[in-house]
């Protein structure tokens, strides 16, 4: 994988130094160990690095627990069950940086691959054929990420530090 460059820019990860953070994170959809037993320590392992903790305040650590979890672990899920039918395997990549986060995230289906597909992704139009009967709403999740980019197949997500140091996440307007 590898994410667009002005993601990388964007949430500072060239400009560390000795911290250099990367993880490849693979998920069999066919075992009950898969994708689903790994949400909660991708939840965990998020919310530790931008030191968002129940200490700070029970309400803001929800919050920004279910934003983290709406965009990344949504798109998991997404990618279990539309991309693989919970028959295949899901390769994801993180890169934390001092001012956000970036995911890829690619599945064994067509979909991404297809450019019209990917350029409805990229400006965020909520497509009738993703959710059920037609609502989207996994979509729509996904969509409060600051950065969504498809590349070669692969969905790319990100989101800045500011956007989760606001504690209220960003939703796009229905209007």
């Amino acid at each position: 994988m590898e994410p667009p460059k002005e993601f990388l820019e964007a949430i500072g990860f060239e400009d560390i130094k000795a911290t250099l953070t990367i993880a490849a994170l693979d998920f069999d959809t066919r075992s009950p160990r898969g994708w689903d037993f790994y949400a909660p320590m991708i939840l965990e392992g998020l919310l530790n690095f931008f030191r968002i903790w129940r200490k700070d305040g029970e309400t803001r650590f929800r919050r920004v627990g279910q934003f983290i979890g709406d965009v990344f672990l949504e798109a998991i899920t997404n990618a279990a069950r539309h991309g693989n039918r919970f028959n295949g395997e899901i390769k994801t990549g993180w890169w934390l940086g001092e001012s956000g986060v970036v995911c890829g995230i690619q599945d064994q289906g067509k979909f991404f691959h297809d450019p019209d597909n990917a350029a409805l992704v990229e400006s965020r139009v909520i497509l009738e054929q993703t959710g059920e009967h037609g609502c989207g709403g996994g979509m729509e999740c996904i969509y409060q990420a600051d950065g969504v980019r498809v590349v070669e197949g692969v969905l790319y997500l990100m989101v800045l530090k500011t956007t989760i140091d606001a504690g209220m996440p960003r939703m796009k307007d229905k209007n």
